[in-house]
């Protein structure tokens, strides 16, 4: 029994109250011995009674673990669990599928074992048991050639080696330590995505129909729709990211929703366009007539009505998400970089509670000794929710560098800093260091009750060390370094090569360095530019403010970044609702 590799089942999971009673009492009567495997389910902050559920089903079994998800997407889901996860193998199982073997786990261990693969694929077929009609059409319109992509092994029957891209599921430990995590910008096709990374990677891959899951499809043609046009949009941005995926497979339903949107309006231009038009798409519904009637003929009749206008609404939604794509990943086209609009909520809710320019002291006198109260300030929802996105994002390094910029003067980006920094400092066991790099109004300083001097730009000038330019503070765990003398109007030293430099001797230092710069909108002195800064930063935070913030200061702010060579990892809004920035 202990020779049985321990296995970390991770369960991405958001308002699953329907499905993830019976998927996990699926996995808890599993024959593997409960002390050899977890289940981590990564909960996107739903609003129904999944959290409950799970949290019954924690007190009840240990092997259990609830765990919050605050960006929400599945993407960050399977990291939670890859990162938390205690297992020599991982596997992932969404909330509403189903198991159709208690032999499962087992056969994850065999597979492993026989084939000294590092990753497994499993067939995932839409047809549970218990599913409609109209969800049974479903499930056989996607199996068929014409409703999936023909080198897709995710309806296959197939046990061999193959590639992993399509049906990639199961992973040994090792495979992150050399491909890395999952891509958090993706909000669909991010499994796709790891697993063309995992093949890149050369890791060998094998799949079996022993290791089926069934899933179960949607059961409207709306939610089909929306369904297929997050997809569409993954397959974009997989594309932007790895041109070599590109395939005739991913063109033709952008090219049909297209030639749906164009055809109409080039007919009435020219009586050509009308011909082309119409010989094409009579074309496309005889064929999706014939292999309807070759379904139903093997199946049954009583699927032929629902699976024409399913095959138009799986074409239809793939080719409208990949056309839209590019909207989907920079919001209005605000930048040219991998982050959107839509990716801004990983770095808060719906408001934060900061008040700019007002820097708070964090040094309060009680009975003549210095504390740090818990301080509703510091320790609200909102800060504690940027706190974890911050610590669990992005590859897992040792140390991490964060810095925070404001879209303009007067954001609110200092007292930010300052309220993250005490939260972290706090609540968790790490060297931290803040760096002042404000060069029009410094103030990190007077919340710490220190003088600006002997800081930043005294080090980048040799005046002195970087070791007696980082001051203490009164947590422990927490340094400063202030902004330093600004006498010169340009400083003598460069820029880049000498702030790389000193920052590759702090993250031999510490496990965590927050910068503090000068808004993204204003000329900056001493060759301080958080362009230059955002290229070495691990992760970069631009802040707004509501009713100060425009969206043409955020798309401005974005846009200089960018163009520039630098990069902008999330958008905090300070007591900004999201609709008014749509």
């Amino acid at each position: 029994m202990l020779s049985l590799p321990f296995i970390t089942v991770v369960m991405p999971v958001k308002n699953e109250e329907n499905h993830i009673t019976s998927t996990l009492k699926s996995l808890l009567s599993q024959d593997y011995p409960q002390e050899r495997f977890e289940v981590i389910v990564a909960d996107g902050m739903s609003d129904d009674r999944t959290r409950e559920i799970v949290t019954d089903f924690s007190k009840r079994y240990s092997n259990v673990l609830l765990l919050d998800n605050p960006k929400r997407l599945s993407s960050a889901g399977r990291n939670i669990g890859f990162r938390k996860g205690k297992g020599d193998i991982f596997m992932v199982v969404d909330g509403h599928c189903h198991i159709p073997t208690t032999r499962l786990l087992h056969n994850v261990a065999a597979c492993f074992e026989k084939s000294e693969a590092e990753c497994l694929g499993r067939s995932q077929p839409l047809n549970p048991p218990g599913i409609n009609q109209f969800q049974q059409a479903v499930a056989l319109a996607r199996a068929s050639w014409f409703g999936h992509g023909g080198n897709s092994l995710i309806f296959s029957d197939e046990e061999g080696y193959a590639s992993p891209v399509s049906h990639g599921a199961i992973y040994r430990r090792e495979v992150f330590e050399k491909v890395g995590y999952v891509d958090e910008s993706f909000d669909a096709c991010e499994d796709v995505e790891f697993n063309f990374r995992v093949e890149k990677a050369g890791i060998k891959a094998y799949t079996s129909p022993s290791l089926t899951i069934k899933y179960y499809p949607r059961e409207t043609l709306k939610a089909l729709f929306q369904q297929m046009k997050r997809y569409g949009r993954g397959r974009f941005r997989l594309i932007k990211k790895h041109r070599s995926a590109l395939s005739i497979n991913t063109i033709i339903p952008a090219v049909f929703t297209g030639g749906l949107i164009l055809g109409p309006i080039l007919s009435l231009l020219a009586p050509f366009f009308c011909l082309i038009f119409g010989i094409l798409y009579s074309l496309y519904f005889l064929i999706s007539l014939i292999t309807s009637i070759g379904i139903a003929y093997r199946h049954g009749f009583k699927y032929l009505g629902h699976l024409i206008p399913v095959f138009f609404t799986i074409h239809a939604g793939l080719g409208w998400g990949f056309l839209t794509g590019r909207s989907a990943i920079v919001g209005s086209k605000l930048n040219k970089s991998s982050v959107a609009m839509a990716d801004t909520r990983n770095f808060h809710r719906e408001k934060e509670t900061v008040i700019p320019r007002e820097v708070p002291s964090l040094v309060h006198d009680l009975e003549g000794e210095r504390n740090f109260h818990m301080m509703t300030p510091y320790m609200s929802v909102e800060i504690q929710r940027i706190r974890e996105v911050i610590l669990n994002s992005g590859p897992n390094k040792k140390t991490k560098t964060i810095m925070v910029t404001g879209a303009h003067a007067g954001a609110g980006t200092t007292t930010l800093i300052l309220r993250l920094v005490v939260n972290i400092a706090l609540l968790k066991k790490m060297k931290i260091l803040l760096v002042d790099m404000n060069m029009h109004h410094p103030g990190l300083h007077r919340a710490f009750g220190l003088e600006p001097e002997e800081g930043f730009i005294d080090v980048m000038n040799n005046r002195i060390s970087w070791q007696d330019a980082c001051k203490e503070t009164s947590l422990p765990q927490l340094k400063i370094m202030t902004v330093g003398r600004q006498q010169e109007e340009q400083s003598s030293f460069q820029g880049r090569a000498e702030q790389e430099e000193l920052l590759l001797k702090l993250q031999e230092e510490f496990d965590l360095i927050i910068f503090d710069t000068s808004p993204v909108s204003r000329h900056n002195r001493n060759n301080v530019d958080p362009v230059i800064l955002s290229r070495i930063a691990d992760m970069v935070v631009m802040v707004v403010r509501e009713k100060m913030s425009s969206k043409n200061q955020l798309k401005r702010a974005i846009a200089d970044m960018v163009d520039n060579g630098g990069k902008v990892s999330g958008i905090v809004f300070n007591r900004h609702p999201l609709s008014a920035m749509s």
